[in-house]
């Protein structure tokens, strides 16, 4: 992706130390780094104008591990089959983790639709490739 300036583990580190502490959190907590490009000297989707660096984003939560699925895998589940296809790796690989989860959003917004606990998202070829929840 072509990012310049990364912050350093130690750089990252602190970040999340500090926006731990700064929150009071110890235990229980689910941590979100995201690194965008930063600030640009003007609009455009050219790297070439994010002159100042990337910016890290500590996002924290508390986040107990216990009974935070989706749904109860005891009872079953309810499934719908997504509209969309899931994007292949030759486009925009999903295994990245990026800001743009359309792809994922949209289906799990179908399966909320009709009262499903998720969507089954399949691939280009029409096979099975994973759930919103679950890959």
């Amino acid at each position: 992706l072509d990012f310049r300036d990364v912050h350093s583990a130690d750089e990252v580190r602190e970040a999340v130390f500090e926006t731990l502490a700064a929150n009071g959190m110890r235990d229980g907590v689910h941590v979100r780094l995201t690194l965008t490009r930063g600030e640009k000297t003007t609009s455009s989707m050219n790297p070439k104008f994010n002159a100042f660096g990337t910016t890290l984003v500590v996002l924290a939560e508390f986040k107990p591990v216990v009974s935070v699925a989706t749904y109860d895998n005891r009872k079953g589940i309810t499934l719908i089959t997504a509209a969309n296809r899931r994007n292949p790796p030759m486009c925009v690989d999903s295994k990245i983790h990026h800001n743009n989860l359309l792809n994922n959003i949209i289906p799990k917004i179908q399966a909320n639709n009709a009262n499903a606990a998720d969507a089954l998202m399949l691939d280009v070829h029409g096979f099975v490739s994973e759930t919103n929840a679950t890959n």
